[in-house]
């Protein structure tokens, strides 16, 4: 995101409300998306391995 915005700012010269107002929302989006990929991945992850509750023991 911060690439993105400083080409931006580079190639147009935008002013600071156009940054704001594309950039907040965006990266919001990315970081929700990316919260919810982790959690699947790690879903995945405890599944694969059969992970269980710290400290459980089986009888």
């Amino acid at each position: 995101m911060v690439g993105l915005a400083m080409w931006l700012e580079i190639a147009v010269q935008p002013p600071f409300i156009v940054h704001v107002i594309l950039w907040v929302p965006l990266t919001i989006i990315a970081i929700l998306g990316g919260l919810r990929f982790s959690k699947a991945a790690l879903l995945r992850a405890e599944y694969r391995q059969s992970a269980g509750e710290a400290g459980r023991r089986d009888p």
